[in-house]
């Protein structure tokens, strides 16, 4: 185990400059964006909020408008998971998912469950105070006592809920186990193969999945007050790299797994949301732009 602290003026005495992004095209919303994924084949998925009302967008690999959905509600958060999109408004107590791109059902959930969705290929779960699991036509297959968790994460059959000081792994409806970490308010997770890497406020844990139920600590970066607050975390498409974002500072992160190196880009306008795909990255800022970058290494 060991401990890297790195100040926010010496990040970059660490980067490797074997990488960049290179722009490929950017698209402003004039909204909100509340958040972007990759769909399977590469289209690029935006949810935002204007005017009291929720979009999805949907682009092409070459930045074309493919699809274009007005909401008669705002959009609180999405989950993606192989053609199906679930969407969570911020009132109403129910989760919309649409196939395709086109609405399919919408599914009802108690009010204590309206903080956090993620899909699985056989439903979704829904957390707040505690989570439910629901199928596709809205059965309630389980529900699980947990404290306040966010986020939650699905990976391999297992579901990993992050609560202050700890990890619930979570499997049809009993918690299999209760890991005690050392942070305390994860803003993101991600599972990289057998790497799970989180962010806190200040700084970024990785540990060791020697198996789904025995996670082990690896080492954390310090990065400085607040660096990482609001920020997101995701795996590269081939699990070798993490990209993070400091909505506070203005910067990207590109870590290395393998080789440890850090690459970093700063903007002058605050990154809120990332996704990945092949050699594309997407980001989301606060001025409701969408850019899409080339990884060139």
């Amino acid at each position: 185990m060991r401990l890297r602290v790195l100040s926010i003026l010496l990040i970059f005495a660490v980067i490797t400059s074997a990488l960049s992004l290179t722009k490929l095209w950017s698209y402003s919303t004039e909204g909100q964006i509340e958040g972007i994924t990759f769909t399977e084949l590469g289209r690029l998925l935006v949810a935002f909020n204007k005017n009291g009302h929720g979009h999805l967008y949907v682009f092409d690999t070459w930045g074309t408008l493919y699809k274009n959905i007005k909401l008669n509600y705002e959009i609180k958060t999405i989950s993606y998971n192989s053609g199906i999109l679930a969407v969570l408004p911020y009132y109403g107590n129910k989760i919309v998912l649409l196939r395709n791109f086109y609405k399919w059902k919408e599914i009802p959930i108690s009010f204590l469950y309206d903080d956090e969705i993620s899909l699985a290929n056989n439903g979704i779960l829904a957390c707040g105070t505690g989570c439910e699991f629901l199928d596709f036509n809205g059965n309630v297959l389980w529900k699980v006592n947990v404290p306040y968790v966010r986020p939650i994460y699905y990976y391999n059959g297992y579901w990993y809920a992050f609560a202050c000081g700890s990890i619930y792994i979570i499997k049809d409806g009993s918690i299999i186990k209760k890991v005690s970490v050392n942070p305390c308010g994860v803003w993101d997770v991600a599972i990289c193969n057998n790497q799970l890497a989180l962010i806190v406020a200040n700084s970024i844990y990785l540990y060791k999945m020697i198996k789904p139920t025995l996670i082990a600590y690896l080492w954390q970066d310090d990065f400085g007050s607040s660096f990482f607050e609001y920020g997101k975390i995701v795996c590269s498409t081939r699990y070798n790299n993490l990209l993070i974002i400091s909505k506070n500072y203005n910067k990207v992160l590109i870590y290395d797994i393998k080789t440890n190196a850090f690459w970093g880009k700063t903007f002058s306008v605050s990154p809120i949301a990332t996704a990945w795909w092949r050699d594309r990255v997407a980001i989301a800022f606060d001025d409701g732009t969408i850019t899409v970058y080339k990884v060139v290494r």
